[in-house]
């Protein structure tokens, strides 16, 4: 950081308060206003807070925003990128996933359920599990459209 940038960092901290104006400080330092203005633009863009603008100015953001829309003048992106900036909106991506079942699966997974309720069956002592009565477990796997015993 070079003597005039210093020097103008602290005039912007209040260290100089003899001096009001840039021209004074240009005049003080012996350089041209130009070089004063540069300097004091570079150092309010070192310590701008977006976040910290965008708080305290909300509403007047919000109310041009908004008015611009009302006139179709514009779009609602810059109320979208003010929330995202804040961290008020965050995108969320959703991935889905999509199960196809081939007739093979629906064959496996049909294999597998049975042979899960046969398991049970015979841990229960070959009685059903709802009424407690001795049944007869059929070899082929069939689908009753209308149970035996229903839960009350």
């Amino acid at each position: 950081m070079t003597e005039t940038q210093e020097f103008v960092k602290d005039w912007l901290e209040g260290k100089h308060p003899e001096l009001v104006t840039q021209k004074e400080v240009a005049k003080f330092l012996d350089v041209s206003e130009e070089l004063v203005s540069v300097a004091c633009k570079a150092q309010r863009n070192e310590n701008f807070d977006l976040k910290a603008y965008l708080r305290q100015n909300l509403k007047d953001i919000a109310e041009a925003l908004v008015s611009k829309i009302k006139d179709g003048k514009g779009g609602t992106k810059g109320i979208e990128l003010a929330l995202k900036a804040l961290g008020e909106l965050v995108e969320k991506r959703e991935d889905t996933l999509k199960l196809e079942y081939t007739p093979a699966d629906h064959t496996r997974i049909a294999r597998e359920t049975i042979e899960g309720l046969r398991a049970e069956f015979i841990e229960h002592g070959g009685r059903c599990v709802v009424c407690g009565q001795s049944k007869l477990l059929s070899d082929k796997a069939r689908l009753d459209t209308e149970p035996e015993h229903a839960e009350d």
